[in-house]
């Protein structure tokens, strides 16, 4: 049990503590201010969940800055919408000193701004990350004269941007952030930085006849070759040109030699193109030489076939350069020599940047540091939805940009999510289709709790019977590779770990759902409403087409006909009300090799019909209320696991039922029957039967005579394979003759 009181004061205390140690560093500099001066001050900072706490940022920013500070940085990690954000800059304060301003998650504060005093005339260098503007960009920016770099990162309501009259300015850089109107004039202006993912550059709005390098990312398909043209034209003093962008179909561009001819300066032009298949995108470039111009071209060119060529020419290229490279969604190690990259050492200053959901992969390449990457808030979530969806199916029906805002926000912020439905619903254009994919991920979302938990070993026992995993001569070699899926699916955050549990997230769930459902000839093969409420079964109809069915966690009471399911391999009933099982329910089920009836504690007798399963290799009965299986049970001769745990009314099975299971590799059987008196006949000569299990590897049981136990004392086999070993009701416990025991564990 969490002590969420003890969490919440241990909290209170330490945010106390750090107010008090920022306030003494402080009011030591300043009974010290004749001696020493804050130049640089820096706050990282979590929620602000009080005003008080806002009242102390506001006192130390006024303290720093009566101190003449040249660099202020404040810097939040939250962005939740529920949570207040810091506003910049608190009232009545002098901010003439500051040279580099930079805030993450702040707010610019439309009352400071009002008042007229307010400037910023020495600051040079402005950093705006995931900071709500209010549409007063003009009006902030009117009080820096003296700005020379520019940088607004992911911000919202940045509206009109007029960049006018600026002498100083040298470097402007705009990602991810909408502007619906923009003018930049300014003749000194050397980098620009343009990031959108709808629209390049309005070429008409730029005036910067000196600038030397533009790197734009935007949609490679809306570049063409006469805007290039124009681009070089316009700038005709520009060293550096990268084009960044994602796209979905091959796009080239070329650059004919009227076009280039007029530009002298130029030294080099990258087209880069983003792609998420790392086997795909080999790096396989194609450059071209104009000698005159001493131009270099490299775009991706995905149809040539020379790998080692073009490693050669991309080594080229680098091996003087200091560089950065980044690499998307890679999923195996990527072999940096082996595509011309020079490997990014301390000698060449170089950095190789990469995206992975494999903790695996990050450690195959080697890398220094490590970042977790959280769920996006909702502003990029939904522009990263668009962008898989295309405009062309957003717009196509006035209805259908509200039903996708619903489906966006049932992705809950996971990139996975988004990325893999937004490309599934770019076909779908009419608001039916997005209302029902609204409704099969609500359903999905409302059939599994969010802390469905399932055992490893449970989990890895279901692959063993699906025969998922390899042969192995003993279970320990399945569990192995088992373990090893599960930690690779937990290290890509497909699955979440908890100890000796797992759990998948439930966006993750309906994606998994939506997939299952909608993809194709997988359409059928999945028949899941877990946690759905039904009293009877689903209409026998749709079991016909099904691979895989899930009921568990249902109210249903009676199984009373079949249906013929040539294809069904797993059938989950768990943790129903199941009372009865009809004759024939399993008669037309020949592909079905896990069944798992566990927790029905109503159902008492099992059908003799399950006799006409022919490849169950899992069966688990635990928990329920059976009293006796039946002589038909025999006919299941390939089980390879069987799980009577906790069924404690069992008081009949018959002689030779266990022993013909000659596969089984794993027989769980702790607390299962009565008494010793009827059971098996006598537990005797149950230990008897467990003998004759050759390949047995994994043994519970509870044993209630000593006689009994003094024979699977005997057993060097059982005493190997026992995991869970309980004796209970012994009446007799001085008749076991401790000689006879001697030399066993």
């Amino acid at each position: 049990m969490v002590d969420e009181d003890g969490q919440g004061r241990k909290r209170k205390r330490s945010a106390e503590e750090s107010v008090t140690s920022v306030d003494e560093s402080l009011r030591v500099l300043h009974e010290h201010e004749d001696q020493k001066r804050i130049v640089r001050f820096t706050l990282l900072a979590g929620k602000l969940h009080k005003k008080k706490q806002i009242s102390d940022i506001d006192r130390w920013i006024k303290l720093v800055i009566r101190h003449y500070v040249e660099v202020l940085e404040l810097m939040f990690k939250c962005s939740n919408k529920l949570i207040p954000r810091y506003s910049f800059p608190p009232a009545s304060s002098d901010l003439g000193s500051l040279v580099v301003l930079r805030l993450h998650y702040c707010d610019i504060s439309k009352e400071a701004l009002k008042q007229e005093g307010m400037r910023f005339s020495c600051l040079k260098e402005l950093s705006l990350l995931e900071s709500d503007l209010h549409g007063l960009t003009n009006e902030l920016l009117s009080r820096c004269p003296s700005i020379e770099t520019l940088k607004f990162n992911f911000c919202k309501n940045l509206k009109d941007l007029q960049l006018c009259g600026f002498s100083k300015l040298k470097t402007v850089e705009l990602l991810f952030t909408r502007v619906y109107r923009y003018k930049i004039e300014a003749s000194s202006l050397q980098t620009l930085r343009y990031s959108y993912l709808n629209d390049p550059l309005d070429l008409e709005a730029i005036n910067c006849i000196n600038l030397k390098e533009l790197i734009m990312q935007t949609p490679l398909l809306a570049i063409t070759t006469q805007y290039i043209a124009t681009l070089l034209l316009k700038f005709p003093f520009l060293e550096k040109l990268n084009l960044e962008g994602s796209f979905t179909r091959y796009a080239r561009v070329e650059l004919r030699e009227e076009t280039i001819r007029p530009v002298s300066k130029i030294q080099y032009l990258e087209v880069v193109a983003t792609r998420t298949s790392i086997d795909r995108a080999s790096f396989l470039l194609k450059k071209s030489w104009d000698k005159g111009n001493n131009l270099l071209i490299i775009n991706w060119d995905l149809h040539i076939k020379d790998h080692l060529r073009k490693a050669e020419d991309i080594f080229r290229v680098l091996k003087s350069k200091k560089f950065a490279l980044l690499l998307d969604d890679i999923w195996e190690r990527v072999d940096l020599a082996k595509i011309g990259v020079p490997i990014p050492d301390r000698q060449n200053t170089s950095k190789l940047v990469f995206k992975t959901r494999s903790e695996e992969v990050c450690s195959r390449m080697g890398a220094h540091k490590k970042i977790k990457v959280e769920c996006l808030a909702w502003d990029r979530a939904w522009t990263l939805f668009q962008e898989k969806v295309g405009e062309e199916t957003l717009y196509i029906h006035p209805d259908i940009p509200k039903l996708a805002e619903i489906v966006a926000k049932e992705c809950d912020g996971l990139p996975l999510a988004l990325i893999t439905i937004g490309r599934a619903m770019a076909c779908k254009k009419t608001p039916q289709e997005w209302n029902h994919a609204i409704q099969v991920l609500k359903r999905s979302a409302s059939e599994f709790s969010e802390d469905f938990l399932i055992h490893k070993r449970r989990l890895i026992y279901c692959w063993v019977g699906e025969e998922i995993l390899d042969e192995y001569d003993d279970i320990t070699g399945a569990q192995n590779q088992g373990y090893d899926i599960i930690g690779t699916l937990v290290n890509a955050c497909l699955l979440e770990g908890r100890e000796d549990y797992v759990r998948m997230h439930d966006v993750i769930r309906d994606m998994a759902m939506w997939l299952a459902c909608e993809c194709g000839k997988a359409k059928e093969n999945f028949l899941v409403h877990t946690g759905a409420h039904l009293i009877e079964a689903p209409d026998f109809e749709k079991w016909k087409g099904a691979k895989r069915m899930s009921l568990m966690a249902n109210q249903i009471e009676n199984l009373v006909e079949g249906s013929i399911c040539p294809s069904l391999s797993t059938l989950f009933l768990t943790n129903n009300r199941l009372k009865m099982i009809s004759e024939g329910f399993f008669q037309h089920m020949p592909s079905l090799r896990v069944l798992d009836l566990s927790e029905n504690k109503g159902i008492t007798h099992l059908p003799m019909g399950i006799s006409k399963l022919k490849s169950p290799q899992y069966l688990n009965l635990s928990q329920t209320g059976i009293r006796d299986l039946p002589i038909e049970l025999k006919a299941l001769d390939k089980l390879k696991y069987l799980n009577l745990e906790f069924t404690s009314k069992l008081n009949m099975v018959p002689r030779n039922v266990i022993s013909s299971f000659l596969m089984l590799r794993v027989l769980r059987m702790y607390d299962c029957g009565s008494s010793d008196d009827v059971l098996f006949g006598g537990e005797e000569a149950l230990v008897e039967e467990l003998v004759c299990l050759k390949h047995l590897d994994v043994l519970t049981i509870t044993i209630r005579c000593v006689s009994a136990f003094k024979r699977f004392f005997t057993s060097l086999n059982l005493l190997t394979c026992t995991q869970v070993l309980c004796l209970e009701s012994f009446t007799c416990v001085s008749s076991l003759d401790k000689h006879e025991m001697s030399g066993y564990p």
